[in-house]
């Protein structure tokens, strides 16, 4: 084991291999003046060097002494649930690497270039150090899969087991739970499973890892098992969260974009609410103090989140997807879809996050008018950025073709 003094993040990798350890001093030569770089020979010296230097992120091979990869990131999530977990196997290994579905944050090739490693590192790390509570940065961290909803999850481990099921019902099941669509989002835009490719619809993330692959995920990982809340969250009914989420990418994808933007919008429509889920399985006593000073109007939803979290819920999705590899533009969409304002490179500047913040204020005005409530007034839809993107006159027709993807 040796170490490297640098500046800007601590990376442990671990691997086995005695020449992959000495590839990596070779790899890494030039991250040395902005990574403070350690490396480690086996799992159990690893979490020792854990233990006295904490770190930003862990690279590991699946080959280890005295335990395997998967063991190892699994004791690095329980231990320490805050460092970036990112598992590197070879294609010899993959049957081995769906184990570890549950617990890597990102999974890379052997070999891989040192360009996608250090993208994939940097990008990884990037998002979770800006969430301003250590409580929730370890919350996120540790999420290794979202809460599904039963009826889908049975439904997807049926057609899975139906030799002639066609890859188009494989991507229609996926694509009715937001949090299996999450999943098999970050496992297709992997450099290890997707082969680098940009992945931004579900039928294209199903062809990608095939039939095949997600039936060992079901059978290795039990990523998909049905949420079981520890106790009923007045407001965070799993099945209104996928309503929502599914009426907020109807309306989405019905929008004046560009149609190569669309699926990119659509997609991270159907995702903006991760947060939530997150929030539902890993913070129930929090999620019921939030959802209390909301009643009566008092506080935003996001007012509340912020009072008792200091994060919001677009900001921990945005950061368990960032975690996840899902495309930057996606992660944007999601970060921003309660903050409208055109930054620089929004191009079209109603472009996905534009579309993602309309659809889902358009959505719960419509979710208001069916349950018979007026619309939340802490939060209308802000007229100054659509006069910003080039669509204040455009609202009226937005309503009535949310009214109608509603009835769909």
């Amino acid at each position: 084991m040796q170490a490297t003094r640098g500046t800007t993040k601590r990376i442990l990798f671990v691997d086995g291999e005695a020449c992959l350890v000495e590839g990596f001093e070779r790899l890494l030569g030039p991250q040395e003046a902005r990574w403070d770089i350690l490396i480690a020979s086996e799992g159990d010296a690893a979490l020792r060097m854990l233990e006295a230097h904490p770190c930003d992120a862990v690279v590991t091979g699946m080959r280890l002494p005295g335990m395997d990869g998967v063991q190892f990131l699994e004791r690095v999530r329980d231990r320490f649930p805050g460092v970036v977990r990112i598992l590197q196997a070879g294609d010899s290994e993959k049957a081995a690497t769906l184990r570890a579905v549950g617990v890597a944050h990102q999974f890379l090739p052997k070999p891989c270039d040192a360009g996608c490693l250090v993208q994939t590192i940097e990008r990884a790390c990037g998002l979770t150090s800006t969430l301003r509570d250590n409580v929730i940065r370890r919350t996120v961290g540790a999420v290794g899969e979202l809460p599904c909803l039963p009826r889908t999850a049975a439904a997807l481990m049926r057609a899975l087991e139906d030799p002639d099921v066609p890859v188009s019902r494989i991507g229609h099941i996926v694509g009715q739970d937001v949090a299996i669509s999450a999943k098999v989002m970050q496992l297709a835009n992997s450099a290890f499973f997707g082969r680098s490719q940009v992945v931004t619809t579900i039928p294209h993330a199903v062809a990608v890892l095939g039939v095949e692959v997600l039936k060992q995920l079901v059978i290795a990982a039990e990523i998909f098992r049905a949420f079981q809340p520890r106790r009923h969250i007045e407001g965070f009914a799993l099945d209104t969260i996928q309503s929502h989420s599914h009426l907020v990418a109807a309306i989405a994808a019905r929008l004046p974009l560009p149609k190569a933007v669309v699926p990119t919008a659509t997609i991270a429509a159907l995702l903006h609410d991760a947060g939530k889920l997150v929030l539902a399985s890993r913070l129930p006593l929090e999620c019921e103090r939030i959802r209390r000073l909301t009643i009566g109007g008092r506080l935003s939803f996001q007012a509340a989140e912020e009072q008792i979290l200091g994060a919001s819920h677009a900001e921990i999705g945005c950061c368990l997807l960032a975690l996840w590899g899902l495309p930057p533009l996606v992660v944007s969409a999601v970060a921003r879809h309660h903050q409208p304002a055109v930054e620089e490179g929004d191009n079209p500047p109603f472009g996905a996050p534009a579309a993602v913040y309309c659809a889902n204020l358009l959505a719960h005005e419509r979710e208001a008018a069916v349950a018979g409530e007026l619309p939340d007034q802490t939060s209308p839809i802000n007229q100054e950025y659509l006069r910003a993107v080039g669509m204040e006159d455009e609202i009226a027709g937005w309503r009535a073709m949310a009214e109608m993807a509603g009835a769909l």
